[in-house]
């Protein structure tokens, strides 16, 4: 597995299921200590991902031009 596909991969997972667990805890009104942690390590690996976005696009610009549709 390429290394960058791990790595966003991981991010993600964490940002993204992160996020759903503290929306289902937020929508039942539960409050944990947990919380606070799960926020932290989401909004961490939320800004991680867009480093390593931002740093892949740079280094693959083609990727970026077949989602924008550049050069077609």
């Amino acid at each position: 597995m390429n290394l960058w596909n791990l790595v966003i991969l991981i991010t993600f997972l964490i940002s993204g299921i992160g996020g759903f667990i503290l929306l289902l805890l937020l929508e039942n009104g539960v409050r944990l200590y947990l919380n606070s942690q799960l926020l932290y390590w989401h909004v961490e690996a939320g800004l991680a991902l867009m480093v390593v976005m931002v740093f892949h696009f740079h280094c693959y610009p083609g990727s970026l031009n077949r989602i924008l549709g550049v050069g077609k």
